[in-house]
């Protein structure tokens, strides 16, 4: 059982001061307030299942999650752990539920690769989902789409005259399917069978003859440097 501690109040909360270490603030149940040097003020639940120690989980920051609703949080994971359930395995079933359509999804997976990438990445990722992807294939279930739907997205971008954004596309959709198999959300990747040929035209196939003899094409597009194998 978690520690009980005494109540918090807003009153309370609100006289923690930062420190150079952070700390905790205790409330019951295993709820938890810490204050970090920054300032901010993070809730946490702090749990055992089946007698083991559990990582915290965290339920947001304060003052966005007031006491009271951190509380109902800590409530209703309190129940799950009662009933041997993990409130981790739900949250990220949750999650997953919430997850399910290629926008969904590819919202969640562009946040995930824009906070660690370059301006000019960012930006190209965001075009190519905002102006390409969601529209063609937004409102579909994750694990419904299928090669000819990326076939089909890459052609009305060829028919625009943009050849290599329709390969570049089709490389970005692939690397997020690749990050959804590996957390179960998909078993297959569509991207995957629509291989680069069925993609490039005569001008990418001249290209890739005349000054490029490697098998990996290598392009710079935006800023960034991409790779597209296995022309074949």
């Amino acid at each position: 059982m978690p520690r009980q501690g005494t109540p918090l109040t807003d009153t309370k909360i609100k006289s923690l001061k930062p420190k150079a270490e952070r700390y905790r603030a205790g409330d019951t149940g295993g709820l938890q307030l810490e204050v970090m040097p920054s300032g901010s003020k993070i809730w946490r639940y702090r749990y055992q299942l089946f007698g083991v120690r559990q990582p915290p989980l965290t339920i947001g920051n304060y003052p966005d999650v007031s006491l009271a609703d951190a509380r109902k949080q800590r409530d209703e994971w309190a129940s799950l752990v009662a009933h041997g359930v993990s409130p981790k395995e739900a949250v990220l079933a949750n999650k997953a539920a919430h997850l399910n359509t290629v926008k969904a999804f590819g919202t969640d997976w562009l946040e995930s690769q824009i906070s660690r990438a370059s301006t000019s990445y960012s930006t190209t990722l965001k075009r190519i989902f905002q102006k390409d992807v969601i529209p063609a294939i937004g409102r579909m279930p994750l694990r419904e789409v299928k090669p000819s739907d990326i076939l089909k997205l890459c052609d009305r971008i060829k028919d625009r005259g943009s050849p290599k954004m329709a390969l570049l596309t089709r490389n970005v959709v692939r690397r997020m399917y690749d990050y959804a198999i590996a957390r179960q959300m998909a078993e297959t990747n569509p991207a995957t069978a629509v291989v680069a040929r069925f993609i490039s035209t005569q001008e990418s196939k001249a290209l890739k003859q005349s000054s490029l003899r490697p098998r990996c094409l290598h392009w710079l597009v935006s800023g960034i440097r991409l790779t597209a194998c296995s022309l074949r």
